[in-house]
Formats: structure tokens, sequence, C-alpha cells
């Protein structure tokens, strides 16, 4: 993949954690490197078949301006959101935001935050069910995350029916896998998911209880996350038959007869 890169735009604004800087406000540093296919481009001459750097410049600069975070990481990802969705050529984005005159005790030149976004990452999804017609709320769930903006789905596994893990005093659950790509982010992916469990009925009373809907993010690209809200990849995914089962069908041979198939997806 092609890069193009804009270093070193000096934007005056207003983010930062302490009052006196949305107040007051200081100049920030914005570095990106933008990856396309430049191929088209080379052989014609034509500024309709690259990006445009100054449209580039303005989008970063509308974002930094218009808006007060307190957080760089949000400022960050917030223009790479945007760059994404308002050029459809670049597929990945990769931004440096920097704070030369960052509140801190001490000599440095800046203060940063370095993220990279990529328009599609592959994600892999668990499915499970155990209550009411559990097949229809496997497939209305298939339905609402394909219907989700930002998302693709590539395939989708059979369906299983397997025993219940933890609490063992329940009904069998139906669990399928799901392969997608989408450009949304893990925690926007991760809340549109909580969203369909809450249309069709998910309560969340007990752990390992009962559930019309589960919907368990397994892998996000090559991210690994850590925080009190997510955590990828899902650490308990490989001790799950119920879940490797399925997932093997999109990913794989399937090595495993333990469980009972139960239908086509």
């Amino acid at each position: 993949m092609d890069i193009i890169r804009i270093d070193g735009m000096r934007i005056y604004a207003y983010h930062g954690v302490m009052e006196k800087e949305r107040r007051g406000g200081q100049y920030f540093i914005v570095d990106i490197e933008l990856e396309t296919d430049l191929s088209k481009a080379g052989r014609s001459d034509n500024l309709n078949d690259t990006i445009d750097y100054a449209s580039v410049y303005g989008c970063i600069s509308k974002i930094v301006v218009e808006n007060k975070y307190m957080l760089l990481e949000k400022l960050a990802e917030s223009i790479c959101s945007s760059i994404i969705i308002n050029f459809k050529k670049i597929e990945t984005v990769k931004i440096c935001v920097k704070k030369p005159e960052a509140p801190i005790d001490g000599e440095f030149n800046w203060v940063g935050v370095e993220i990279k976004r990529s328009r599609w990452n592959e994600v892999f999804l668990s499915l499970g069910s155990n209550m009411g017609d559990r097949e229809i709320y496997l497939r209305e769930a298939v339905d609402k995350i394909k219907n989700l903006t930002h998302v693709k789905v590539y395939s989708v596994a059979p369906i299983y029916e397997t025993l219940p893990v933890g609490n063992t005093q329940q009904e069998m659950f139906l669990n399928t896998a799901l392969r997608m790509f989408t450009s949304l982010s893990p925690c926007d992916l991760l809340h549109e998911l909580q969203n369909i469990e809450n249309l069709l009925g998910r309560k969340r009373e007990e752990r390992w209880g009962p559930r019309t809907i589960d919907i368990d993010i397994l892998t996000y690209g090559n991210l690994s996350i850590t925080s009190e809200e997510l955590v990828i990849p899902h650490p308990e995914m490989l001790d799950r038959k119920f879940v490797m089962l399925p997932l093997s069908k999109i990913i794989g041979e399937d090595k495993d007869n333990s469980v009972i198939f139960f239908k086509d997806f």
C-alpha cells in the first residue's frame, strides 16, 4: 500500500484536562500518514485519482478547532474517524497528535498520542441463546448485525446445540460464530452489539445465567485490549468448546465432535 504524509500541522485549539487549557488554548501539532493505492494517480496525473491534501488538512483542522476534548486520545480518535468516513480511497490512517505545551513540571519537547485505524478490521463474534425460540433469536441477531452501519458480514458458522457452562441447571444453548469486517472502533462495536442484545430482551441479572442472546467479541484484528469494559482477545474463548467449534467452521477444519451439530445457518 502507498503512503501520503502530512507532518507538522500546527493548529491552535482548546483541548485538555485542566480548565485553563480549555479556556486559554495552546498549539497542537498533528502528523498524519495515509495508506492508499496511488498507482492509478501515478499513471493518470489526475487529482481525482488521489487524495486532495488540502481537503485532508481542512478536515483535520475542523476537528481540532471546533471541539474541546479533555484527552488527546479522544482528539486522535475523532480525527481518524473523520478521515476514514470522508475519504473513501484511504484504507488506513496513522496519526500522531502532539502537545508541546502540556502542563507538566519538567523539560520535554512534547507529549503525544499515536494511533492507527483501518477502514475495515476483521472481527470474529460468538453468539449464543438458550431462552425462548433460540434459533429465531440467533437469526435476528445476525440480521441486525448485518444491518449495522460500517459493518460487512463475511460468513456465519452453522448452529450447534451445546451444554451450558458455569450454571449447568438451565436449558441447552444454540451457538454460532460470525466473521465480519468493520470500521467501527472496538468500543463502538461493543456498544452496538449490546444495543442489539437489549433489543432482543437480554437481561444481565446472573453471570452464566439464561439469556435470549449473548454476543461476544472474540478478536478484533490484531488488537490486544484490556479495560473494565472490554478484553480482546476474549480471555476464555480457547477453553470453550461452544465457541471454538462454530469458530472452526469459518476459520479452519473442525476437529472436535463432542458437541451436537444442530443445523446450518
